[in-house]
């Protein structure tokens, strides 16, 4: 109540300003001066007498004043009449902007008087150009349903909520009911906007409006000053999407799609025997699936890009493989998985020492970790708390890596039979040793599927070092492509085969289990399991003969849809009735199960980047026309994607963006010239549908920060304002991959100096890996990565190529030096540096780059142990005694 009437205060003393001005003025110029103009006789006198009195000094005074006194009251006059239209014309018609200018503030106070309580004290603030203010009309919610409001300078969320319960409950509301729904606008709308502060509204920005009649009811969640959205894990947190707003729909014909019987979209986790029903999830929640397939590929790719030489192209992926990756991208699995595999390293020794066994673990979604065990043990660690009464030892979130590592780096991972389950009904994700339980009987109507996603997960797991895994009845679809991945016809038959995979293996472990075996390192071997992923239909003797040959923790893990009659293997993973549970240990989860469609979809993915890359001929990167000197397009505006990314004005300034997303969008923009559209890029940069005003933000938020950096040519924005589809990126806005690529392409045919002074400048714009630390999910996937890793080891190769024939050998190293920043161990860099110490005699430097390129192998996981032929048979000739002697 008081700030109404302090608004109502403020508006009638506004009236009798403007009032005062417009009647009172011309009544005081006529009372103290007359008529405000100079008459004929006072100018004529003038003139004659070459002189001017006091009284014409006067008159003149009067009439300019009289002329400003006519500009107000005619700014007023159209001003008020604009408003006015505004107000009885419907929500179509909007407030023009306030230009800067000296009628400013005649329009703002005209503003102020006109419109209603709630606007005028919008209208009175500053107002930020170009955005678009709307009108009283635009603010009249009646209906319950959720709706936006498009912010306007002076707007705060105890305005707006104000407004909203007023018009909602056709009454004036309390101020618990004001603070209450304040409360609710708050949270609803500071995830959706990303500011620092939760209370900050820029002008031009579009919030969520919920209910403001349930809001009353419903007690609002305490905000504070502190929320914090974490954007580290991966994707990043710009978005609350609601529990009940469905993902995206799949297109029709996505590989992707997994029959409706297996898999449905997975509801919010919550406890309570009806929240969950009996389902499997589908490739989207396969974490250890899509750890494994991405490491993989990105494994796969780097082989290909340390291959390439000068002109060598990628195969562009198809849109089925891009769909794929950004699926198995969006669960950020490597971090989480970085996680449960130093914890499991740093508790193995302290387990093993009191004949202890990880049977079965929970990584939370905060990245807490609980390990169940078989057998007692009590951490040494303060780090670990024990449970006694569920026998688990708990690492909370909060402990960091840095903690762990000193322990972890002393063991290798001693749970490689880890299978991602699917996800517990209380939260986390469920991972069990199936080597550790021995048998797990799957007892459920979609257990092929979940056979089918263990297999596939298993055969591409980081845990595992060598794959030894056999598989019965999961389908010709399973990831054949990957050593060590074997069908056989029958049950029995893969228990042969991985009885004889073990060799001693199940003899070692007989007085100790082989846990302990890996942590003490016995032997100096590895000790790894054999697997056996079987559907049925199976029959009676060989699920007897399973009982007998298979026991907890020799080596032999066994996974089977079928009972197993046996003491020694009571784990089970049975459908209830409206969940899916895991015996002994009683959880209620919902499995992971995947259809042969979606495991033919990362096969093709896998396959994709085995494909050896397409060389173009020398021939026809030749340029025909070689005499023109290179002149660099004129730009305003760079995006460095060749390294970490940054937005940044010619003369150095740098964009500060409020939010990460509008910095991924100038990023996508900059990369999708032909055909930028808004819902190309909505998809790209969010794995869900998000809302309109979401976009709106980002979009807004994208514009400002790259005016602030440097303002855009006059009349036009670096990203256009349209009404259609299209969101074109201004021409000079350019990335730093696009200077380098035009000078590569200029250097060709160039003699050695003249193509040195082109390439150099372009390859100094490099500073590392293209997107580095960003975690961008549409970059890898759509091939864009690859592209600007080849363009840039290209450029680098070509640089070194010119300085080498010159016999410039610091030239060489820096060139190659620039190059590697991209790509450790590329080998026609590796080559050049060889070379380029062999020339001078230096063969401790020739051995020093050879090291180096066995490091880089070394630090891939995935990458083969064998260097490349070239580079060994390079190696052989430079070290030859006869060079040496020269």
């Amino acid at each position: 109540m008081m700030m109404r009437l302090r608004r109502g205060t403020l508006r009638v003393l506004a009236s009798v300003l403007l009032l005062s001005v417009m009647v009172g003025v011309p009544v005081a110029l006529k009372k103290l001066v007359g008529f405000p103009l100079p008459s004929a006789a006072q100018l004529k006198d003038a003139w004659r007498n070459n002189s001017v009195d006091a009284n014409l000094v006067l008159a003149i005074g009067a009439a300019i004043f009289t002329v400003l006194w006519l500009w107000f009251v005619l700014t007023a006059l159209a001003e008020l009449l604009h408003v006015i239209k505004c107000r009885f014309s419907g929500p179509s018609v909007v407030l023009r902007p306030l230009p800067e200018g000296p009628d400013r503030w005649i329009r703002q106070l005209m503003r102020f008087i006109a419109f209603s309580s709630v606007t005028a004290t919008a209208a009175l603030g500053s107002v930020v150009p170009g955005t678009k203010l709307v009108a009283a009309a635009s603010y009249t919610t009646n209906t319950p349903s959720a709706s936006t409001h498009q912010v306007v300078a002076g707007d705060c969320y105890w305005n707006i909520a104000d407004h909203e319960l007023s018009a909602s409950l056709h009454r004036e509301p309390s101020a618990r009911e004001v603070l209450d729904y304040t409360h609710e606008l708050v949270a609803m709308n500071h995830p959706l906007l990303g500011h620092r502060d939760p209370a900050m509204l820029w002008p031009g920005e579009s919030i969520v409006l919920g209910s403001a009649a349930i809001a009353i009811s419903t007690p609002a969640k305490p905000v504070n000053g502190d929320i914090d959205i974490d954007a580290d894990v991966g994707i990043d947190v710009d978005v609350d999407v609601e529990a009940d707003e469905a993902p995206a729909a799949t297109p029709v014909g996505d590989p992707l799609i997994v029959e409706q019987a297996v898999a449905t979209p997975v509801p919010a986790r919550t406890e309570g025997p009806s929240a969950l029903s009996s389902y499997v999830a589908g490739l989207g929640t396969a974490l250890l699936l899509s750890a494994g397939a991405v490491s993989m590929v990105e494994s796969r790719r780097r082989r290909q890009w340390r291959a390439a030489i000068v002109g060598t192209r990628l195969t562009a992926p198809t849109a089925a493989q891009a769909r794929t990756e950004v699926v198995l991208r969006a669960l950020a699995g490597p971090e989480r998985l970085a996680r449960l595999d130093v914890a499991l390293r740093a508790a193995a020794a302290d387990l093993a020492a009191q004949d202890a066994v990880v049977v079965a673990a929970v990584l939370g979604d905060l990245g807490d970790v609980c390990l169940f065990l078989r057998g007692s043990a009590t951490p040494r660690d303060a780090a670990w708390q024990l449970d006694l009464h569920a026998n688990t030892w708990r690492l909370s979130a909060e402990t960091p890596l840095e903690d762990l590592t000193i322990q972890a780096r002393k063991c290798a991972q001693p749970c490689p039979a880890l299978v991602h389950l699917g996800g517990v009904v209380h939260g986390g994700e469920l991972f069990v040793d199936l080597e550790a339980v021995g048998v797990l009987s799957v007892l459920s109507p979609h257990s092929t599927a979940i056979l089918r996603h263990a297999a596939a997960s298993l055969s591409v797991s980081p845990f595992l070092e060598t794959v030894r895994l056999f598989t019965v009845g999961v389908g010709d679809a399973t990831l054949d492509l990957i050593d060590g991945v074997e069908q056989v016809d029958s049950l029995d038959a893969a228990l042969d085969a991985a009885t004889m995979a073990l060799g001693s293996t199940m003899t070692a472990s007989r007085t100790t289990s082989t846990f302990g075996l890996r942590v003490t390192r016995v032997g100096g071997e590895a000790w790894e399991p054999a697997i056996v992923i079987a559907a049925g239909p199976h029959e009676a003797g060989e699920l007897a003969h399973l009982a007998t040959v298979c026991a907890p923790g020799r080596g032999l893990a066994v996974m089977v849809d079928a009972a197993v009659c046996s003491a020694s293997t009571p784990w089970q993973l049975r459908a209830g009735d409206d969940y899916h549970v895991l015996e002994p240990l009683g959880l209620r989860l919902a499995p992971v199960g995947c259809a042969e469609t979606e495991i033919a979809a990362v096969s093709d993915l896998l396959r994709a980047a085995t494909v050896a890359p397409v060389a173009i001929e020398r021939a026809e990167l030749r340029r025909i026309d070689a005499s023109a000197r290179f002149v660099e397009s004129d730009w305003s505006v760079m995006v460095r994607v060749l390294g970490q990314v940054e937005v940044g004005a010619r003369g150095g300034a740098a964009a500060e963006f409020e939010r990460s997303k509008a910095l991924e969008l100038v990023v996508w923009l900059s990369q999708h010239r032909r055909r930028p559209t808004r819902n190309a890029a909505r998809t790209a940069l969010w794995d869900l549908d998000v809302r309109d005003a979401t976009f709106a933000n980002v979009v807004s938020d994208a514009r400002r920060a790259l005016a602030r950096a440097v303002p855009p040519p006059d009349g036009e924005e670096w990203v256009a304002r349209t009404l259609t589809e299209d969101l074109p990126l201004h021409a000079g806005v350019v990335t730093d991959a696009d200077l380098l690529a035009a000078r590569v392409e200029h250097a060709r045919g160039l003699p050695a100096l003249d193509a040195i002074e082109v390439l150099r400048p372009g390859l100094e714009l490099v500073t590392g890996m293209p997107f580095a630390n960003t975690g961008y999910l549409w970059s890898d996937a759509e091939g864009i990565t690859s592209s600007l890793v080849l363009l840039a080891t290209g450029a680098a190769i070509e640089l070194a190529n010119h300085y080498l024939s010159l016999g410039d050998v610091e030239g060489v190293f820096w060139a190659t030096g620039q190059g590697l920043q991209v790509l450790a161990g590329h080998e026609e860099l590796i080559a050049l540096r060889m070379r380029s110490q062999a020339r001078n005699g230096d063969l401790a430097g020739v051995r020093h780059e050879w090291e180096s390129y066995e490091r880089a192998l070394a630090a891939d996981p995935w990458a083969a142990a064998e260097p490349s032929p070239k580079l060994v048979a390079l190696r052989r000739e430079l070290l030859t005694p006869q060079l040496a002697s020269q």
